[in-house]
């Protein structure tokens, strides 16, 4: 039975909340480290099966037993808007609104894309410095070319660090099961900000999940196999997930987990991805730059309002002619540079191959031998993954360890 509560203090992307029960009722817990703190956890399989193919935790599994994260509640529909004069109005306006309330000094991640790049425009008085990382040279050409209509701005510059890298990664703390490589960058920045006594860190993270630029938004009409999940879109691959979980685990827990997901429609694609993997993302990023800088963190794109409106928006406002973000990049023109406006979205991931070192090999399997009792996997497995898969899995030994072992 499914536990309903109404918290009306809480924002959508609030850190989620989770729930156990009990013969007294649902305990409410506000986060992992609340629950920690209140009972002693067993590990569930079904939840680490979870977290190891979307790289989060999210309704109905967690990586501990009994204890159940809160679904995001959806609107049953969403009225549409048709004109797109009046979409671009409404997001422009309440953009330009939300900055001029924003009267912190602001750090920014800055890629030299068309988000973040959104951002700079709306807050170039109130930003004391842009931060940036270098891990392929069209990264540093793409920054370069933007940050011509921002030479008041300094920027900071992050290179591959092999050192820096492992030694952030081994120190970072977790309050939500989440496996992103990316994470350190996102530590090391606020670290930045915090150092120089700035105190607001903006990013231009949720377009591209609000407005359906994930490939698996583009190449599905239905839902994904688990085959075809685990072949293109899992954050760990299927020689590893099946020496650790039998097959059958594996197919309930993909069901189970796509069963509530309309893929046949783009705003039904849209809710996976948000609540499948950004928002699990958000609430990790948020909490450790929280609990190790003191960092406060905002995007525009993470509210509310951008939400609603996103899942509001007729599909063609969202992808037009194979232009993607298409109505951001109507609402926003004439106030960046067309040369942004008109390019194409870039990811802009952490290079595992730059970042894998040495001491995170050695300290890989420390841990697995630690933690050989929670989780048998093959050596000889882990010596073929990719470094990519490599320092996730670094990362997930990391987390079984605060977790379950004290």
């Amino acid at each position: 039975m499914e536990v309903r509560i109404k918290l009306k203090t809480r924002s959508f992307l609030d850190r989620p909340l989770y729930y156990s029960r009990s013969e007294k009722g649902p305990m409410i817990y506000h986060d992992l480290s609340d629950v920690l703190s209140k009972r002693e956890v067993l590990l569930y399989e079904k939840g680490l099966c979870q977290l190891m193919i979307f790289g989060g935790n999210f309704y109905p599994y967690s990586i501990f037993k009994d204890i159940i994260p809160f679904r995001l509640e959806k609107k049953k529909t969403h009225s549409l808007i048709s004109d797109v004069d009046e979409a671009v109005k409404k997001i422009r306006d309440s953009f330009l609104e939300c900055s001029k309330k924003i009267e912190k000094d602001c750090y920014i991640m800055f890629s030299g894309g068309l988000d973040s790049t959104i951002v700079m425009s709306l807050m170039r008085d109130k930003i004391k410095k842009a931060g940036c990382s270098l891990y392929r040279a069209d990264y540093k050409t793409d920054i370069e070319n933007a940050m011509k209509y921002f030479q008041n701005i300094p920027l900071f510059c992050l290179k591959p660090d092999k050192k820096l890298y492992f030694e952030v990664l081994k120190d970072l703390e977790f309050v939500h099961p989440f496996i992103n490589e990316g994470m350190v960058d996102d530590v090391i920045h606020s670290k930045k900000a915090r150092s120089e006594n700035i105190s607001l860190l903006l990013t231009g993270m949720g377009a591209d999940e609000y407005l359906g630029d994930y490939s698996i938004c583009k190449n599905f009409d239905r839902t994904p196999t688990l085959e075809e999940y685990l072949n293109e879109y899992s954050v760990f691959p299927r020689e590893l997930l099946f020496n650790i979980f039998k097959e059958d685990i594996i197919k309930e827990v993909y069901d189970k987990s796509m069963k509530d997901f309309d893929f046949s429609s783009l705003k039904g694609r849209i809710e996976f991805v948000i609540e499948a993997i950004h928002i699990p993302n958000q609430c990790a990023l948020a909490d450790n730059s929280r609990k190790i800088t003191e960092q406060e963190r905002f995007s525009f794109f993470n509210t509310p309002f951008f939400r609603d409106i996103s899942l509001s928006l007729t599909d063609d406002m969202v992808e037009n002619n194979n232009v993607e973000k298409y109505i951001l990049r109507r609402a926003f023109k004439g106030m960046i540079p067309d040369e942004i406006v008109y390019k194409r979205s870039k990811d802009f991931d952490a290079d595992a191959n730059l970042l894998y070192s040495d001491p995170i090999r050695k300290d890989l399997f420390k841990k697995m031998t630690r933690i050989q009792h929670i989780l048998n996997i093959d050596k000889e497995i882990i010596m073929n993954l990719s470094k990519r898969h490599k320092i996730r899995l670094y990362l997930l030994f990391r987390q079984l360890e605060c977790f379950f072992l004290k």
